[in-house]
């Protein structure tokens, strides 16, 4: 068996609405489709704005939009159903299936943005085995993915030919 690096497909991001949403882009969607042979049609988004499902959209005073992190974006549709099929499928676990309305498409900065920074930051120390107390110069940060992230890799059986197997 053969597995390829994984890519990052949908990522979690604090959400003013509904916790959480997953967000994904145009560049993400069209590398993943292709790569799985599935044909669909992807919409453009423009900076700072995005499409969204109703689990994770804010209407306030007239205005309806996602505010996703620190950040408000313009809200231009709901997140085409097809693609929410379609990463749904990917697993079979009935947690992820609940996440129907909780995807917003935004452009491929804006998912870069949050790619590169919204993952978890923890500070750490280190500790003097001697003394028990913190060792000077040993404060370090660790960064991690969000647990729920989701990414894709492709996976390939291989074969052996007559002869290969050792003997």
């Amino acid at each position: 068996m053969s597995i390829g690096d994984a890519r990052i497909l949908a990522f979690p991001v604090r959400s003013a609405r509904g916790a959480f949403a997953y967000v994904t882009c145009p560049l993400v969607l069209y590398r993943y489709f292709r790569e799985t042979g599935q044909a669909m049609e992807i919409p453009a988004v423009q900076e700072m704005h995005g499409m969204a499902g109703e689990t994770i959209t804010l209407s306030r005073n007239g205005q309806t939009g996602i505010v996703l992190e620190e950040y408000r974006f313009t809200r231009d549709g709901d997140f085409p159903l097809a693609i929410e099929t379609a990463l749904l499928a990917t697993l079979n676990d009935e947690v992820w299936q609940a996440d129907k309305g909780r995807f917003a498409l935004l452009s491929d900065g804006d998912f870069g943005h949050f790619v590169r920074n919204a993952c978890e930051v923890g500070q750490h120390v280190g500790i003097d085995p001697e003394k028990g107390t913190a060792r000077p110069g040993a404060l370090f940060n660790t960064e991690a993915v969000p647990s729920e992230a989701l990414f894709c890799a492709p996976i390939a059986a291989l074969s052996r030919s007559a002869g290969e197997d050792g003997e």
